[in-house]
């Protein structure tokens, strides 16, 4: 599990487009979506209870490796399709 920590605006439109967000994510239930375990308020924001990604981001894969083979961009594309689909479904 990961915490993720975001900090919140005193802007009321963001609040709750944050708010939203977050009923989304702890519904959805697909393998090619980010699990979500709970959220709760802090003074600077929310924390969030993600699952763990052991490899990390793809921003912090690509600052590591530097390029990514064609073909795996390709496998990426796709489960990110299945993913957004999901989420339009």
């Amino acid at each position: 599990m990961a915490l993720k920590e975001v900090r919140l605006q005193n802007d009321a439109t963001a609040r709750e487009a944050i708010i939203s967000e977050l009923t989304l994510l702890q519904r959805c239930d697909h393998p090619n979506i980010l699990k979500m375990y709970g959220a709760f308020l802090t003074e600077q924001g929310v924390s969030i209870a993600l699952e763990y990604m052991n490899a990390g981001s793809l921003a912090s894969i690509i600052t590591k490796i530097s390029k990514i083979p064609e073909k795996t961009i390709g496998v990426i594309t796709v489960q990110l399709l299945r993913g957004l689909e999901y989420l339009h479904k």
